[in-house]
Formats: C-alpha cells, sequence, structure tokens
C-alpha cells in the first residue's frame, strides 16, 4: 500500500513510487524484483499473496468459527423438533428452557437427546462430519502456505519423500533468499 505502480502502457512498469509520510522515492521498474500472482483486471500490479489465497483464508475462518458454535452451543446446528399437538406459550417456554438447559455447551456436546410428546427431530444441516471440516481445514492450510511460499516441511509435513532430501536447500531458499 506504500508502493504506487507507474505505467508506461497497460503492461510495462514505467516507474515504482514509494511514498512514505509525504515523501516520495521513485524506483526504476529493473531495480525491483516484483513477485505478484496474476490479476486479470490489473496484470501490472497483480495480486499479493493474501489477496491470492484471501478464499481460503476466508472459508478457513468460517470453518473454525462453525465449529466453535457447535462446540458452545452444543446442539446439533440446522434442525427442526415438531410435534403433531397444539403448544401453549408456557409448555412451548418450558421445552425450549428444557433443550436448552440440558442440550447447549460444550459440556452436553454429542449428548442423545430424548424427545417425549410426540416430538420428533428432524435434521436440517449437514453435521461438521458430512462437510469435511478438517480435509478442508488442511487444504486451505496447504493452498495458504503455498501462496506464500512456504515449504511443507515447516509444517512439520513429511508426506513426500522430496521433502525431506530437499529440506536443507528449503530452509535456504525460505529464509536466505
Amino acid at each position: 500500500d506504500l508502493i504506487t505502480v507507474k505505467t508506461k502502457n497497460e503492461f510495462e512498469v514505467q516507474k515504482y513510487e514509494f511514498q512514505k509520510n509525504g515523501a516520495t522515492l521513485n524506483i526504476d521498474p529493473e531495480d525491483i524484483f516484483y513477485l505478484r500472482y496474476f490479476n486479470p483486471v490489473d496484470p501490472v500490479r497483480g495480486l499479493s499473496p493474501v489477496q491470492a489465497a484471501k478464499n481460503d483464508i476466508v472459508l478457513d475462518l468460517y470453518a473454525q468459527s462453525s465449529s466453535k458454535a457447535t462446540f458452545e452451543k452444543g446442539a446439533t446446528p440446522g434442525g427442526l423438533i415438531s410435534t403433531k399437538e397444539e403448544l401453549g406459550d408456557a409448555e412451548w417456554k418450558r421445552n425450549k428452557q428444557y433443550i436448552e438447559s440440558e442440550y447447549s455447551g460444550s459440556s452436553n456436546y454429542g449428548k442423545i437427546m430424548f424427545l417425549t410428546g410426540g416430538m420428533t427431530w428432524t435434521q436440517m444441516a449437514m453435521k461438521n462430519s458430512d462437510m469435511q471440516f478438517m480435509d478442508q481445514r488442511a487444504w486451505s492450510h496447504k493452498t495458504v502456505a503455498t501462496v506464500f511460499g512456504v515449504p511443507p516441511i515447516f509444517f512439520m509435513d513429511f508426506s513426500d519423500a522430496s521433502v525431506l532430501a530437499n529440506a536443507d536447500v528449503q530452509y535456504r531458499l525460505l529464509w536466505e533468499t
């Protein structure tokens, strides 16, 4: 955000302007090794690593928030309790209070729900396990690491033999360049 790209045309850089505290420093394009991800809207400026990984980062945050809420609330989210009976306000409030006290909160997570009086449970949404949150989080983790150029070995991922064989090279590549 401190560098403005000045262009000759829509594909060539004329100069880079570094601006801070009201001062501007002009930098020739040959003096900058500018790494960027492709951006069809702005091919000269490109995308930053954070912008390139944005969707994966946001998806991972949603997965974490959803899992956290499931543990906090304790009940399987997205369901419906129904009955053919007509419930008065007092009975409805009593049932609601009972379900919240017995099945909400992390200490009640996974507790079996017993329904009486002709009440039934209907699943309305997928459970976390059905949505494969852990697989999705591993995929997001790998994507974000790749975008930032962090080798798998730094996340203790030894699944590929070439990772072990090239550990020293990867370390020097990441930290000494």
